[in-house]
C-alpha cells in the first residue's frame, strides 16, 4: 500500500489562508492523492486534510461542525459554503463550457484544425470546471459539439480498447465506467489522423491521373 505524499513534499497540494480561491482546486489534488493511499475513510480524509493547509485555516477547518461529524462529503460542502470565492472561476469555466458548445457543431474527423481549435478551447476551460463537474458531464459536453458518427466511432474504439485491456489482464477498470475527458479528446485526435491518412490514400489515384494528364 502507498503511503499519503507528505505534507512537506514540493508535489503535495497545498492551501493557505489567503488562497482560498484555489479551494476546489485543492481539494481535487487532495482526493487524488487519497485514491493513491487507498485511503477511503472519511474520519482519515478529514483528519488529513488539515495537515495540508496553512495554521489559520486548519483552525477555521476545525472549528466547523461537518469535521467534527467527519462527514467528508458535508465537510466539503461546507467549505464551499464559507468560502464562496472558490465557487467564482468555476461557475466562469462552467459557463465557457455552454458557450463552446454553441459556437461548434458537427465537428467530424476531418476538420482536424477546428478539432484542434475546439479541444483546447475545451481542456482550457475544464481545468477549472472539472472540480465541480464529474467526467461523465465532461465527456457528455465534449462529444456534443462532434458529429453523431465521430462521437459513436470515439466511444466504440475506447470501449473495445478498455475490453481488450480487460480480458488481457492488463487493466481493472469497470467495464461500465466512464471514460475521462482527457482520453476521449486524445482518442478524438487519434481518430482525425486515421481519417487524414485514409482520405490521402483515397485520393492517392485522382493525383496520379492528374500528373500523367499534365
Amino acid at each position: 500500500m502507498t503511503a499519503l505524499i507528505s505534507p512537506l513534499s514540493r508535489e503535495a497540494p497545498k492551501l493557505k489562508k489567503n488562497e482560498t480561491s484555489e479551494l476546489l482546486r485543492f481539494l481535487d489534488r487532495f482526493e487524488e492523492e487519497l485514491k493513491k493511499a487507498s485511503i477511503v475513510k472519511d474520519e482519515e480524509k478529514i483528519e488529513n486534510v488539515v495537515r495540508f493547509v496553512d495554521g489559520p485555516l486548519a483552525r477555521e477547518w476545525e472549528a466547523l461542525d461537518s469535521f467534527s461529524s467527519k462527514d467528508w462529503d458535508k465537510f466539503k460542502k461546507e467549505l464551499e459554503k464559507n468560502y464562496p470565492e472558490a465557487l467564482h472561476d468555476v461557475r466562469g469555466a462552467i459557463e465557457g463550457l455552454t458557450q463552446l458548445s454553441h459556437r461548434y457543431n458537427g465537428i467530424n474527423g476531418y476538420s482536424k484544425n477546428t478539432l484542434a481549435t475546439y479541444s483546447r478551447e475545451f481542456k482550457t476551460e475544464w481545468k477549472q470546471a472539472k472540480t465541480a463537474l464529474g467526467e461523465r458531464d465532461g465527456v457528455m459536453r465534449y462529444l456534443s459539439s462532434l458529429s453523431e458518427p465521430f462521437r459513436e466511432k470515439i466511444l466504440s474504439r475506447l470501449q473495445t480498447q478498455r475490453e481488450v485491456k480487460r480480458q488481457t489482464n492488463t487493466s481493472s477498470t469497470p467495464s461500465d465506467e466512464w471514460f475521462k475527458v482527457e482520453e476521449v479528446i486524445e482518442m478524438a485526435y487519434q481518430l482525425s489522423d486515421e481519417k487524414k491518412r485514409d482520405l490521402y490514400q483515397e485520393d492517392l489515384p485522382r493525383i496520379f491521373l492528374r500528373s500523367v494528364l499534365s
